[in-house]
This record gives C-alpha cells, structure tokens and sequence, in this order.
C-alpha cells in the first residue's frame, strides 16, 4: 500500500517501510536509500527490527536516527506505516508478521526481500572483483617498480602513467615531473608522437 505522492515532489511516491532483519542486507538497503537509488519513490524508513543488539543493518539505522527496536509488533503502533519487508529469511518470523499485522500494513518478502538479498549478493561480488584489480594493479606496480629495466606505463594518450627508478635515472627526473607528461617530450624531447614514428610509418 502506497502512501500517495509526496506534496514537495509530486512526480515521486511516498513509501513508508519497517524492516524486520537488521542484518546485512538491511544495511545494504539502507545505502541504496542514501544514495538516492529510488529516483521514482520517496521512501521513509520508519523502522528496524532485530533481536541482536549489533546486527549491523539495526547499528546504521540507530546512526541515521532512525526508530530502531527488538519486537517488531512496535512496528504496529506507527499509524502510516505502508509496509515491512521482512529479511530475515526465517519462515516462522514471516507467519508470523502475515498473521499478526495490521490489515493496512502490507508484507513484503519473496519479491523485495528476495530482490535486496540479490542485490546485496550482487554488491559483494563487484565488490571482491574490485578487490582482486586492486591486488592485481598491487602487483603489477611492485613488480615494475623492483625491475632493473626501465619501464615506463603509458595511458592511451600518451601520458605516464607510472615509471619506475630505472626510468627516472635515465631521463634524469622526478617521478613528480614524469607522471602525467607526455612519453614523447619526457623522453624524446619532442612536442607530437608522430615526428619520431620511423621513417617507413611516418610515410
């Protein structure tokens, strides 16, 4: 059950949720929220629920000043209240929550607790993705940085984007200087890639 409309962003749903499941999944919707992911809902998190104290979801939630509490029967008494997703994943929690709520208050589960589940799961991935770049640009750079060759890593335009001591002893610069310039004037001394092209290519 939709609120309506918000009167200052007319084009935009209001949406009041609880959630019951405070855990990480919690905190992932909670970010979404923050960071503005729902550009056609207005939502209000009126609430969260769980029975650990420091389940990191209820944790955020309490930062953000939002209503926070270990029995969501409380989640009841807040008369706008539209709906509770529930993320605990427990299916005696979510009888629970269908047989015990307010017949204003609708439940969400197999679509949108589902859905935040995957996307959280989703998150993780691209996360440890991100991770393993990192590790791999760690590496490459250790291994350009302890080699006695001097390597410069150009960018597709021609500028440095890292250069290792042996190159910085042969062009006799800085790394600070070097970074960022163009290979071809830090090197060659020249103002355009094309004027040191061999002749057979420059032709």
């Amino acid at each position: 059950m939709l609120s309506g409309t918000n009167p200052h962003h007319p084009e935009r749903l209001l949406l009041r949720l609880a959630i019951v499941g405070g855990g990480r999944a919690c905190k992932f919707f909670l970010e979404l929220i923050k960071s503005g992911s729902f550009p056609l809902l207005e939502i209000e998190l009126v609430g969260v629920c769980d029975i650990n104290p420091q389940a990191e979801g209820l944790l955020m939630a309490r930062q953000m000043g939002i209503f926070t509490t270990d029995d969501f029967r409380d989640f009841f008494k807040i008369k706008e209240l539209d709906t509770i997703i529930e993320l605990t994943n427990n299916r005696d929690v979510l009888l629970e929550l269908i047989q015990l709520r307010p017949k204003r208050v609708g439940v969400v589960e197999h679509n949108i607790g589902k859905l935040l589940r995957t996307l959280f799961a989703i998150n993780q991935r691209l996360k440890e993705a991100e991770h393993q770049v990192l590790l791999e640009k760690m590496s490459s750079d250790f291994l350009i940085q302890q080699s006695n060759a001097a390597i410069a890593v150009l960018n597709i335009d021609f500028t440095i984007a890292e250069a290792n001591e042996a190159y910085l002893e042969m062009v006799g610069k800085a790394k600070k200087d070097v970074v960022g310039s163009y290979c071809y004037e830090t090197y060659y001394g020249l103002s355009a890639p094309h004027r040191y092209l061999s002749p057979q290519r420059s032709k």
